[in-house]
């Protein structure tokens, strides 16, 4: 594998999200195949919960993958990445 294509499948994204429209970044970074580590702690409850609805559609209709890393955290990968050592699945209680 190249060294700059090596490179790329390590890179991922944090955001932090406040406030909804921000949403469409989180589309778009895991659109490019770009992992994004989606941070929903400083969101009020109400945008959190928008938020995690709307990246879990994304996610389903990419055929992507979705992991709790904390409360209010999560891990978006684009289809095929292996992800190991989180304890607990999206669909834990949590936001």
């Amino acid at each position: 594998m190249p060294e700059a294509e090596t490179e790329a499948r390590r890179r991922f994204v944090v955001l932090r999200i406040n406030v909804f429209a921000d949403a469409r970044e989180v589309a778009e970074t895991l659109m490019a195949g770009i992992p994004v580590l989606l941070d929903l702690t400083s969101a009020e409850t109400e945008v959190a919960k928008r938020v995690l609805d709307f990246s879990t559609g994304v996610v389903f209709g990419l055929a992507s993958g979705m992991h709790r890393v904390d409360r209010n955290v999560f891990l978006l990968t684009p289809a095929g990445t292996e992800v190991t050592g989180l304890m607990e699945s999206a669909g834990m209680p949590g936001v």
